[in-house]
């Protein structure tokens, strides 16, 4: 039988924090400027630059308003000069 938590102690009681797990698997490989934080920001990041929308992005960490994701949307800037062709296109192709 499997345990029910993803992080979980020994006796199969859940991981309150993982702070202090991290800090020591860390050190091990000798990544001592790597922050548990870290991991949230590059599970934000990545998406943004493979194009995810905000929205999805806000979701994915829970965030409770769209203002803390939109920290992250200055890692997508083609994704701002695509709109912009495409708008500048389009009113190309209207007139």
């Amino acid at each position: 039988m499997g345990c029910q938590w993803l992080f979980a102690q020994e006796s199969g009681e859940s991981v309150k924090s993982l702070r202090a797990g991290f800090g020591q698997a860390a050190k091990r490989v000798k990544l001592t400027d790597l922050r548990i934080h870290d991991l949230r920001h590059i599970a934000a990041s990545w998406p943004v630059r493979d194009g995810v929308p905000l929205e999805v992005i806000k979701e994915l960490l829970g965030h409770s308003s769209i203002t803390m994701t939109e920290r992250y949307a200055h890692l997508a800037p083609q994704r701002v000069r695509e709109a912009e062709n495409r708008l500048g296109h389009n009113l190309c192709h209207t007139r």
